[in-house]
């Protein structure tokens, strides 16, 4: 049996990310998600204005990978899907990660409401949003474009 790493964030006056228990950084805000994506380690953090800054942690540095210039733009969720990282906001854009680009998924699909959890099962991506009981789900065609279906849940 192999051996696991279990990365940890917590908030508070003081927030910190630790690596099996063990205290590795202070953080610069509160760590909303952690993602480990091509053998490294994506830490989204809400910063004081209410913004998402996506961070990596490599070589015992963190560093800024990107800082999202809008309005109520905090990474509530992040998932690895189609070899990318694609994050869930606050204002409910979809954005992606490829490692070098941060890309706008849904510019003419812009959800009304906070996207509060992303999941896959590797050939849909499920997109929850917040206060809405519907999911939605984003599937990438073989000409590369992806596409947004809602699926209706009655209760």
């Amino acid at each position: 049996m192999g051996s696991y790493h279990i990365w940890t964030a917590f908030g508070g006056s003081s927030p910190q990310l630790y690596l099996n228990n063990n205290l590795i950084s202070t953080l610069d805000g509160e760590a909303t998600s952690l993602i480990y994506y091509d053998n490294i380690l994506y830490i989204a953090i809400k910063n004081a204005n209410n913004k998402g800054v996506l961070q990596r942690y490599i070589a015992e540095t963190i560093s800024d990978v990107y800082t999202i210039d809008e309005a109520d733009s905090v990474i509530n969720t992040m998932a690895i899907f189609d070899n990318k990282i694609f994050m869930g906001l606050e204002n409910g854009k979809l954005i992606s990660f490829n490692g070098s680009t941060i890309s706008t998924v849904n510019t003419n699909n812009v959800f009304n409401y906070s996207i509060y959890n992303l999941t896959t099962n590797n050939n849909l991506l499920f997109i929850f949003l917040d206060k809405y009981q519907n999911i939605w789900t984003m599937r990438k065609d073989s000409a590369g474009n992806y596409y947004f279906s809602e699926i209706e849940i009655n209760y």
